[in-house]
């Protein structure tokens, strides 16, 4: 769900702010024995990275958020999480890698073409690497593509990690609102009060109703995952081709073709059920896809096993607070795997 306008929106803001001065990670788009390459995926060529632990570990998949948020530049934090599990990285269907591999050729853009070719992704991991099942792991955006293909294809998978899970745009929505008025109240600011009362006239489904809440959901720690997307991105205008050419303009190319996707999410049109176990490892301070309006979804979840946690964070604590992540999925997810 941080494919919202809004979140484009803090990206732009993020762009001309100073430094948040929280530790961070380099980012570096390579660690050593990883094997990176395009393979052919629902007829275009994608781009795939596996960062492998041992042959015997378990193999995880992560879909990135966004839409369009690739983690190609930014491999190397995913380095913790190979002490527990082989890790595969995908720059999805107009994003990233795969984006400039051919800009023109994505093909159909929608939730039902990503979930065809995660599915195919998955397939071809379990051929590769010689295992009967893996564990699917989608943060954001990426909790929807994978909720979508553990529905279609549960067979393939030992367990499904959400986190910065997006469950419902409502929900989500008047939880924020909620969180943003309790803060403007406590600040007495007056005229952030009102504006969040104008906005609430508004339909839910309306962008603009968010535009009052963006100065109050972002953590710092989340705001530190941003500026270190600034730092890779640059100064404008930004390069129209490369590495980051290709990542800038996924990122806005899949976030217009997707976002309607976002805002139609359901979880809870599954039932919610799953026929596989679902592990959710959320940030404390996720106020984009809110922490609160998950646990009460894992709550309401009829799962074989489930678990909630939290750590430490905001909507990017898998990437900000890598080693309690690592720590979550060593504890919940790992003894799912057989």
């Amino acid at each position: 769900m941080n494919a919202l306008p809004g979140r484009r929106d803090v990206l732009r803001m993020v762009a001309a702010a100073p430094l948040a001065g929280l530790p961070m990670p380099a980012f570096a788009g390579e660690t050593e024995g990883s094997t990176d390459g395009f393979v052919p995926i629902g007829g275009i060529e994608q781009w795939l990275s596996i960062r492998p632990a041992g042959p015997a570990d378990p193999v995880l998949l992560f879909l990135h958020g966004g839409p369009g948020e690739a983690m190609s530049p930014f491999a190397s934090l995913f380095d913790p999480w190979r002490h527990a599990f082989t890790v595969a990285l995908w720059d999805q269907r107009g994003a990233g890698r795969t984006f400039g591999r051919d800009r023109a050729g994505q093909g159909e853009m929608s939730l039902t073409r990503l979930t065809a070719d995660t599915i195919a992704i998955a397939e071809h991991l379990c051929a590769r690497l010689g295992k009967t099942k893996i564990v699917l792991a989608g943060q954001s955006w990426g909790s929807i593509l994978a909720w979508n293909t553990i529905h279609a294809r549960p067979d393939l998978f030992s367990a499904y990690v959400g986190t910065g899970q997006s469950v419902n745009w409502g929900r989500s929505i008047i939880s924020q609102e909620r969180y943003a008025r309790a803060r403007a109240t406590a600040a007495d600011d007056r005229e952030a009060l009102a504006a969040l009362d104008a906005a609430q006239r508004l339909p839910i489904s309306d962008m603009a109703r968010t535009a009052p809440l963006r100065r109050w959901i972002m953590p710092p720690a989340d705001l530190a995952f941003l500026e270190e997307q600034r730092r890779f991105v640059g100064a404008r205008p930004h390069p129209e081709t490369g590495p980051v050419g290709d990542w800038v303009a996924g990122f806005g190319f899949s976030a217009e073709a997707l976002t309607p996707a976002v805002v139609a999410f359901d979880a809870y049109a599954s039932g919610p059920s799953a026929a596989i176990p679902v592990v959710v490892i959320q940030g404390r301070d996720d106020h984009i896809t809110p922490t609160d309006v998950a646990e009460r979804f894992v709550s309401d979840l009829a799962a074989p096993a489930k678990a909630f946690a939290t750590i430490e964070g905001g909507h990017f604590a898998c990437y900000t607070n890598a080693q309690a992540f690592v720590g979550a999925l060593t504890a919940h997810v790992r003894p799912l795997t057989g």
